[in-house]
């Protein structure tokens, strides 16, 4: 039985050598030929060529008493197909907080700017030397808020999510 495969997979593989390449030949009598160049919906390593990335500040530190806002920007590079569109949301809470005791915790609120963003069409790229793309965010702290603030180390978290859509 393995010799009856082994002769029909060694036939088959004859046969393979028996079919004719696709390709044009020129010559003086048909100097001209066509050639389709296209490109794959995959890389190289046959992964998805669509993609986002989104680079988001690891944290930011607000001087006492600053009312300007505070740039929180972050950086965006998108490749997406036709009809799609990159969504980054930026949410917090609105109040930072400061733990003096197990008793005692005080807030300091606080305004974000820039929080959603619809990035434009399917591409958002900068070029070869900053692909990404900066996006605005600030936060900003009125006067009258750290006017009734206790001096320390207030903190929140926000929470970045990009969606295709």
């Amino acid at each position: 039985m393995k010799k009856t495969i082994s002769v029909v997979l060694f036939m088959a593989m004859l046969l393979t050598l028996c079919v004719p390449a696709f390709a044009a030949q020129l010559d003086k009598d048909n100097a001209t030929g066509t050639v389709l160049v296209q490109t794959l919906e995959q890389d190289a390593s046959g992964n998805d060529g669509a993609s986002y990335y989104v680079t988001i500040p690891a944290d930011t530190q607000i001087p006492w008493g600053e009312t300007d806002p505070v740039d929180l920007s972050y950086a965006v590079e998108a490749h997406l197909r036709y009809g799609e569109q990159l969504k980054v949301t930026v949410a917090g809470s609105g109040a930072m907080t400061y733990v003096a005791s197990a008793e005692d915790t005080y807030t300091l609120a606080y305004n974000l700017d820039g929080v959603t963003e619809y990035l434009g069409g399917p591409v958002v790229y900068g070029g070869v030397d900053t692909p990404a793309v900066e996006q605005d965010l600030t936060v900003t702290i009125a006067e009258a808020d750290w006017g009734a603030a206790v001096v320390g180390t207030y903190s929140d978290t926000l929470t970045f999510t990009a969606e295709i859509v």
